[in-house]
């Protein structure tokens, strides 16, 4: 029956359940999301799995607070393949996160400002690198984990650009906070290196679980290529077009510096600036955006899901209009 284990190894079943599980949580979802990718001078068309789309607080004919899009890749592996990642061992003071996150919040191009959008997602490790293990046939690799990571980053700056230029064309109540999360999907069971591995332990283990610990889902932390930088600028150029330059000197005054009556700056009204993010995007610096990927086992892939409902209801209660 080799067309059954062609067939999986397609991962299509595994992007079908996925959806599945998805619509149920009333996100609507497109399969094989397509964006161009530039590397150097070159223009290539790539895809990933799936993007689905939802509006918070995802009940139907409610009132939309935050859109959201999770951009999901799949890697369908057999039963005997585990995805062996190593956590951040760096101190505190050098830990390795970003301050967008893996839930990206992008508000700068609205009117609400929120307070608990620096989230670094707490609840699960964050790790520096991964190995593709297979126990049955002894091979190691880390091909799918990069590519399937890779994937994701690409794809996030093609939505970027879009919302930004609707959030500049639109009436400014039809423009509400934005959220991008990638998601690494596997069957993989997916395991953390022990804090007392060591070259020596390993030789003397006799399987991989006296080296290592189960977890349903981990974040990558990452760097991105430098070609990244190149291909961020090609997409966005030419924003703001002349269309758009009212909207977005209005948003630049809205957010401006405040100043107190002593004429300090006013530390609870220091919003983030759309220019600083333009200017990132632009000119190849803004990748603190691009940094993590959630990586998540299939079968713990609705806890998952609840959980980042949850950060973003937590994200939602600090919203604040900002007021001239």
């Amino acid at each position: 029956m080799k067309w059954k284990d062609r067939l999986l190894s397609s991962s299509l079943p595994l992007e079908y359940e996925v959806g599945k599980i998805l619509t149920s949580n009333n996100f609507f979802i497109d399969y094989d999301y397509t964006y161009k990718r530039y590397d150097e001078d070159l223009e290539k068309e790539f895809s990933i799995d799936i993007k689905a789309g939802g509006y918070y607080p995802f009940e139907i004919n409610s009132s939309i607070k935050i859109t959201v899009d999770l951009l999901v890749e799949c890697k369908y592996r057999n039963p005997n393949v585990s995805w062996l990642f190593i956590q951040d061992i760096n101190i505190d003071e050098f830990s390795n996160f970003s301050s967008k996150g893996v839930i990206k919040v992008i508000d700068e191009f609205t009117e609400i400002f929120s307070k608990n959008s620096f989230n670094t997602f707490p609840i699960c490790e964050t790790c520096l690198k991964g190995m593709e293990v297979n126990i049955q046939n002894g091979e190691v690799h880390d091909q799918g984990i990069i590519h399937g990571i890779n994937q994701l980053v690409y794809s996030i700056p093609a939505l970027l650009n879009s919302h930004i230029r609707a959030a500049l064309w639109n009436k400014n109540d039809e423009v509400f906070p934005y959220i991008i999360c990638p998601i690494l999907v596997t069957t993989a069971e997916l395991r953390i290196i022990n804090d007392d591995f060591s070259i020596n332990g390993l030789e003397k283990a006799k399987s991989i679980e006296e080296i290592s610990q189960v977890v349903p889902f981990l974040k990558v932390y990452s760097d991105v290529y430098p070609s990244f930088e190149k291909h961020c600028q090609n997409i966005f150029e030419g924003i703001p077009d002349t269309s758009q330059l009212n909207q977005l000197e209005r948003l630049v005054n809205l957010r401006k510096i405040r100043f107190d009556e002593k004429g300090n700056i006013d530390t609870k009204r220091m919003y983030k600036q759309p220019l600083d993010l333009l200017d990132g995007l632009q000119n190849g610096f803004g990748m603190d955006l691009f940094r993590e990927t959630l990586v998540c086992n299939f079968d713990h892939f609705p806890e998952l899901l609840k959980e980042i409902k949850d950060e973003i209801a937590n994200i939602e209660d600090g919203f604040e209009k900002i007021e001239l």
